[in-house]
């Protein structure tokens, strides 16, 4: 996991469109990987928000998630979160890298899609001033876990970022989904 997570220091340190040449075992082996680093990354930055949740910064129980169980079936909410999300946001924010390969700014076009992907989600939290404020450490795991995805879409390929975003998805909202009571 060590060669993974320092291949995607490097890369993040100076993003190109040069593509991984391996195996498919050895793809699936590296999204396993990428999978992990992406949840020991979401669980250490979700720590943080959590801590400045219960010190009254921003309110802590008001993310979409939890209305959206409140409103629609469990199956709908497993369908919308796992399966149509991933593949619509893959299609929009990671697609089109490859497009710009052979621009000389593909850097900063990989860090503004990522940090895109991240302003996109504050939507998840209801809207106030203190949110606003927050917002940049709020959405810090989902600009991280765009940075991945960015980085496997590129490296892997399109269908490895829509099933990493997939499995990082369900693997947050199933277990919700079977032991909340809504």
């Amino acid at each position: 996991m060590l060669i993974v997570f320092n291949s995607l220091l490097q890369y993040l340190k100076n993003p190109n469109c040069e593509r991984l040449e391996i195996s498919l075992s050895e793809k699936l082996k590296t999204l396993t990987k990428l999978l992990l680093i992406s949840f020991i990354i979401s669980f250490s930055l979700g720590i943080l928000i959590s801590i400045l949740g219960h010190l009254g910064v921003f309110e802590v129980d008001s993310h979409a998630i939890t209305k959206l169980l409140e409103k629609k079936s469990k199956m709908v909410v497993f369908l919308m979160a796992v399966i149509a999300a991933p593949v619509l946001e893959e299609l929009f924010f990671r697609a089109p890298l490859t497009l710009f390969c052979d621009h000389k700014q593909f850097k900063y076009i990989f860090y503004g899609f990522a940090i895109f992907f991240g302003f996109i989600h504050i939507s998840n939290y209801e809207m106030s001033t203190a949110i606003l404020i927050a917002s940049p450490i709020l959405i810090a795991p989902q600009i991280a876990l765009g940075l991945i995805l960015g980085y496997t879409r590129v490296k892997l390929g399109l269908v490895y970022a829509i099933l990493l975003h997939m499995l990082f998805n369900g693997l947050l909202i199933v277990p919700s989904l079977l032991f909340l009571e809504v």
